[in-house]
């Protein structure tokens, strides 16, 4: 039985770079070139007419970056608020402490069904490319560093590495 996850489905996302060369004119090189060969001809695209879209490629912010954030970050900064101030605080309220003092995120109070609820404007974490969520998790180091709380660097081996990609 197939479903939208097997090999058999009709549309495939993929990524490359458009290349101006002198011997071919454009050319698109795509990373995985030859496994995207066998999966078109598993889907019978070879001989169709394609709807191809192009955009810039952005690497938003990862699963792992997210782990990151709630489970190093916010769990630093929650042990130290305990040890320090001798009241525990919740990682919902360090994230909405984070969102209005590092991400800069404005309360916003609207009227639903005659109660007020507010609301925040701003760029969510789940937004940021990974350039961003680097110079975010940095903001965050800096910010509590200034007030005795030093949060642990990612590991070498994981999303840090990647942010150098993104322009």
């Amino acid at each position: 039985m197939k479903d939208d996850n097997d090999i058999y489905k009709k549309e495939f996302t993929e990524v490359g770079e458009l290349l101006d060369t002198p011997e071919y004119g454009l050319v698109l090189q795509l990373t995985f070139g030859a496994a995207m060969v066998r999966l078109f001809k598993l889907a019978g695209m070879f001989g169709k007419r394609l709807e191809i879209s192009f955009r810039i490629l952005r690497y938003q912010r990862s699963l792992a970056q997210n782990r990151y954030m709630w489970g190093v970050a916010y769990t630093t900064i929650a042990a130290w608020y305990s040890e320090t101030q001798g009241e525990t605080v919740s990682k919902d309220a360090i994230h909405v402490y984070v969102l209005r003092n590092i991400l800069e995120y404005q309360p916003k109070v609207e009227n639903m069904l005659g109660q007020e609820v507010i609301t925040f404007v701003g760029k969510s974490t789940s937004k940021l490319n990974t350039k961003e969520f680097n110079e975010f998790v940095e903001k965050l180091q800096a910010h509590f560093a200034d007030k005795g709380c030093i949060i642990p660097d990612p590991k070498e081996n994981n999303f840090l590495s990647d942010f150098l990609k993104d322009e």
